[in-house]
């Protein structure tokens, strides 16, 4: 899956890596200065891309405390 999110100065993308429906791996533009070569050799795994997702605050909050849970 992908989600696209804005900072002051652009936007950023991530993709993760889902198993079981739940989320388990998050790669960044932001935080990967390899990003790209990373979305390359994903892509060449053949993982399947199961669409945008729009954020939201809410959702990212659930996640995290989904975390400790």
């Amino acid at each position: 899956m992908t989600s696209y999110i804005s900072s002051k100065s652009r936007a950023y993308e991530y993709l993760y890596l889902m198993r079981d429906d739940q989320k388990h791996i998050k790669v960044s533009e932001y935080y990967h200065l390899n990003y790209k070569d990373l979305k390359i050799e994903i892509i060449k795994k053949g993982i399947k891309n199961l669409g945008v997702e729009q954020w939201s605050l809410v959702s990212e909050v659930k996640e995290v405390t989904s975390l400790f849970s």
